[in-house]
């Protein structure tokens, strides 16, 4: 496999990561970011980042801060 491919690769796998989180209602990519909508009752009610010439950072970051947010729903207080 060549290192492009391997990229693409990488980059698919963590859209579909994205697109299968709980916390993912909508996901929209653009020419220069990618944005996803938490399902209604969320805050923040979602989650962006742009991404220049590097999608697997984008993507990356957004996986985090969605992880972040989920647990962060059930703490109280």
């Amino acid at each position: 496999m060549s290192i492009i491919q391997a990229r693409i690769d990488r980059v698919n796998k963590l859209k579909n990561t994205i697109k299968n989180h709980c916390m993912c209602l909508h996901f929209t990519e653009t020419k220069s970011y990618y944005l996803v909508q938490y399902p209604e009752g969320f805050f923040p009610d979602g989650v962006r980042a742009e991404f220049g010439t590097n999608k697997t950072i984008a993507l990356k970051r957004i996986l985090d801060a969605m992880e972040k947010h989920w647990k962060d729903s059930f703490k109280t207080g």
